[in-house]
Order: structure tokens, then C-alpha cells, then sequence
């Protein structure tokens, strides 16, 4: 049962792993990037999982776009994608240890490197990258323009409380995304369909993507689990079918050999025969019981182990759905703080539009973003553009007269 599980678990740990970041399909990993490297190994005559706990840790991408893993040296990994270097890691440790067969890796991005944004933001500097990040969201994160900026208060205020109204309003598509999927858990669903009402486009379909991702490893992680656990009550009840034929022929071995010491005895009381195969005949009835008596205990134990397999299976499915119900009632919490934070956000844009301005003014941003390489673009950016881990954003003004 032992094996069984620790198959079944490391499987699905690994399943889990690969869903851990929405963008690790297909991010090509650069410099700063943090990584999560676990590698297993399945040993046959442990008929368990060996963890490589030399290797398995976090990782930096140095400058020169390369990670030094124990045993395996330096591995050359910007551009690549996670898929690519689990497969590139794995053929390294399977060649330097002369394996077989190659082990398993598992890579994740545990965080993204950051992005840069500089000009007449209140707050220049290198912040934390985040998935759907835009211009709009950077600069929101930034603090906003600059507050020394004459004419600027208005805008300023009115920019900063639109991204962190931005922001909450993605938090709240995420969590009424995570509800739904909650929800279709719960009742049991192998899949889930979002309501109509909620924003159509690219950002639903990846959270939607991201739910349904979490959805299935959780399932498979149980089914792993649930999977082993039927093996072996299918194990045990074939050992115990086994154990009962050969019951069943040491009773009729026993019945023989009594017989057999009956006919002795007489014999022995006649003088026929000497007190010694009297003895052996009854030496050997009594191994005879000696064996039933074990095979009885063997039949009890492994009765024993098919209800403990059952009371496990149970135990999961109700841990499963507890866990289930805790993260539903605290989406709910989320989705309500959320809203009324929005819901604050919403009343400082109203009252910064009441204001007058004396002079209106429009922001110019710019990204400049690394190529594999190393030359680096400038671009011209909108509010709404998409910025990458490793970007640079460039945040500009140009006073416009007021007609």
C-alpha cells in the first residue's frame, strides 16, 4: 500500500506543479527569473519514488542566462520554456549518471523577474511582475504621475484610482471564475460553464483556462490516489481468495491425517506398530493446525487491510470536499472585500472628475523590452498594452493647451 501511495502522491505533485503559473506554457524564462526545480526518480526494487533533494530547490537565472544545478553544471536557459528545460535537465542527469531510463523533472517559475518603470511616475523603480499586467496597471503600481507636475493632480488621481480599480476589478473576475469552478466541484461536475453576464475576452478565457487547470489536477490527484488505494483492496481480496483455497486443503489434510492417526492408534494398541509413527502422525496433525491457525491470522489481516483501504478512500473524498468548502466560504469573504473596495475606488474617480484642471495634459509611455538576442526594442505604447516580465516602461508628458 505504501508503494502504491507514494506513486500515486508524486504523480500528482507533479501534476500540480505544472498548473502552478498561468504563463508557463509558453514564457521564455530570462534573467531574475526564480525557478522551482524538483526531480524523482522511480526505483523498481523499492517500488517507490527516490527524490533528488541535492537538486530539487529554487533557482535564480544569473546574468549570463544560466542556472548551475548540482550534477548537472550550468544549463543555458534563457528562452527556453519550463517544458523545454525539464526535457534539456532531464536528458543532462540521464547521460551524466548513465540512467536507464530519465528521471522525472519537474520545473516551475516561482516568480517572474520584475519590470522597470521610470519618468514622472511618484514611485519610479523595479516592481514585482504580476499576469495581465498593462501600462495602465504599472503605473497605477507606481503610484501615479508625479505630484510636483503642475496640472497634474487631477489626472494623477484619476489614472492611480482607475488602475487599482482595474486591478480589483481582475481580482473579482478571478474570484467569480474560482466560485463557479468551486461550485461545479462541490455538486461533483467534471467541468463548469461560466454565467454570460461576466466580461467577455482574452482575460476570461485564461482565468477560465487557469480554474479548469486547477480543476483537473485536483481530480487526478484523487483519482491517483483513489486508484492505488482500489489496486490494492484487489491485491488483498486475490491474496484472500488464495489463503481460503488453501484452507480449504489443509482441512482436508488435517481430516486425512486424523484419520490416518486413528487407524495407527489401533494398530498401536494391538502392537502392530511402534509408538513412534504414533508419534510422527501426531506431530504432523498438529503442524498441520499450526499452518491453519496462520493462514486464519493472514485472512483476518488482510480483511483488515481491505477495510482500512476502504476507510481511507472515504477519508479522501470527505477531505477533498471539506477543503472544497472552507475555499468557498472564503471566496465569498474575497468577492465581498473586493467589491467594496471597488466600490471606493468608483467614489474617489467621481469626486477627482468633479475637479477643473487648469490645463489638460497626455501622458506618452514607451516600452523597451529585451530580445532573445540581447539587442533591446522601443516601442510606443497605449494604457492598455500588455507589459512583460524584464520591460521597461517609460512614462512621459506633453502639455496640451487648453481652447
Amino acid at each position: 500500500m505504501a508503494g502504491l501511495m507514494s506513486r500515486a502522491g508524486l504523480a500528482a505533485l507533479f501534476l500540480l506543479g505544472a498548473s502552478g503559473v498561468a504563463l508557463a506554457d509558453e514564457y521564455r524564462l530570462g534573467v531574475q527569473d526564480k525557478l522551482t526545480l524538483r526531480v524523482v526518480e522511480w526505483q523498481i526494487i523499492e517500488n517507490a519514488f527516490r527524490e533528488w533533494t541535492s537538486i530539487n530547490g529554487e533557482y535564480t537565472v544569473q546574468d549570463g542566462g544560466r542556472i548551475s544545478v548540482p550534477f548537472a553544471g550550468d544549463l543555458k536557459v534563457t528562452g527556453l520554456t519550463t517544458d523545454e528545460l525539464q526535457e534539456q535537465l532531464a536528458a543532462r542527469l540521464k547521460e551524466r549518471f548513465a540512467l536507464k531510463s530519465a528521471p522525472e523533472v519537474s520545473a516551475e517559475i516561482a516568480q517572474y523577474r520584475p519590470f522597470f518603470i521610470t519618468g514622472v511616475v511618484q514611485s519610479p523603480g523595479q516592481y514585482p511582475y504580476m499576469p495581465g499586467l498593462t501600462v495602465q496597471k504599472a503605473l497605477a503600481v507606481a503610484g501615479g504621475t508625479q505630484r510636483t507636475l503642475d496640472g497634474q493632480r487631477v489626472e494623477r488621481e484619476l489614472i492611480t484610482q482607475k488602475g487599482e480599480y482595474d486591478l480589483l476589478s481582475d481580482d473579482r473576475l478571478r474570484l467569480m471564475v474560482k466560485r463557479v469552478r468551486v461550485d461545479a466541484e462541490i455538486a461533483g461536475k467534471a467541468d463548469f460553464e461560466v454565467p454570460a453576464s461576466l466580461p467577455q475576452g482574452k482575460r476570461l478565457n485564461d482565468l477560465i483556462g487557469e480554474e479548469r487547470a486547477i480543476m483537473t489536477a485536483r481530480k487526478t490527484n484523487l483519482d491517483l490516489q483513489l486508484t492505488a488505494l482500489s489496486d490494492l483492496k484487489g491485491l488483498l481480496q486475490t491474496e484472500i481468495d488464495t489463503l481460503e483455497k488453501k484452507r480449504t486443503n489443509q482441512d482436508r489434510q488435517l481430516e486425512l491425517m486424523q484419520k490416518e492417526l486413528k487407524g495407527v492408534g489401533a494398530l498401536a494398541e494391538q502392537g502392530l506398530v511402534n509408538n513412534s509413527r504414533v508419534l510422527t502422525a501426531e506431530r504432523s496433525a498438529a503442524d498441520i493446525q499450526a499452518q491453519r491457525l496462520d493462514i486464519d491470522t493472514a485472512i483476518v489481516r488482510a480483511r483488515q487491510a481491505v477495510s482500512k483501504a476502504e476507510q481511507d478512500a472515504l477519508e479522501l473524498r470527505n477531505s477533498m470536499q471539506t477543503e472544497l468548502a472552507v475555499e468557498r466560504q472564503q471566496v465569498e469573504v474575497d468577492l465581498l472585500s473586493t467589491s467594496r473596495k471597488m466600490n471606493m475606488r468608483s467614489d474617489l474617480m467621481v469626486e477627482a472628475s468633479t475637479l477643473s484642471p487648469g490645463d489638460q495634459t497626455l501622458l506618452e509611455f514607451s516600452i523597451s523590452r529585451a530580445k532573445p538576442d540581447g539587442s533591446t526594442t522601443v516601442v510606443k505604447a497605449a494604457m492598455d498594452q500588455p507589459v512583460q516580465p524584464g520591460d521597461v516602461v517609460s512614462v512621459k508628458v506633453a502639455e496640451v493647451p487648453t481652447r
